[in-house]
């Protein structure tokens, strides 16, 4: 079975939008440029901004110039891996909210991660829906992004927003 064009995917999740509309700024880490541009456009088609980092120094430059609201990270990369990335970035931006999105996905790799301080752990291969479901909840519980308030009344719904 094929998966659905991207767009479909992001049409039923929330937007990714800061209360003032501006956009959920996330920057994506990960040195398979395929996967790179896959999560940054659901994450672009679910109204983020977007900052890309192959390796794991580019990746902390990047953030000290981007200032994202969520992180996602790979553990293995070459030169710093994303552990240690996670440790580096959080020493100039304690509250950000991480996620790893890792092939690594014995259990003492997942305790490694969300014990160096991820807030999420999602292992490959992975459902972009979730993915970016799981990113629009962790940026919502940083106070990043806006509340969604929906009115639903028998299959009409209405977003003032």
């Amino acid at each position: 079975m094929t998966e659905p064009p991207a767009r479909a995917l992001t049409d039923n999740l929330p937007r990714l939008q800061r209360p003032g509309g501006a956009p959920i700024r996330a920057l994506v880490v990960d040195d398979v440029p395929r996967l790179t541009e896959l999560v940054s456009l659901g994450l672009r088609l679910a109204g983020g901004e977007v900052a890309t980092a192959a390796d794991g120094g580019g990746a902390v430059q990047r953030a000290r110039e981007f200032h994202p609201d969520v992180l996602v990270l790979d553990i293995m990369m070459p030169g710093i891996d994303g552990v240690e990335v996670l440790s580096r970035i959080r020493s100039f931006a304690p509250n950000v909210p991480a996620l790893f999105l890792t092939a690594k996905d014995a259990v003492p790799d997942r305790i490694l991660g969300l014990s160096a301080g991820a807030d999420d752990y999602v292992t490959k291969p992975f459902s972009l829906e979730e993915v970016l479901l799981r990113l629009h909840r962790l940026v919502q519980r940083s106070g990043a992004a806006a509340e969604t308030s929906v009115l639903m009344v028998g299959d009409l719904v209405l977003n003032p927003d």
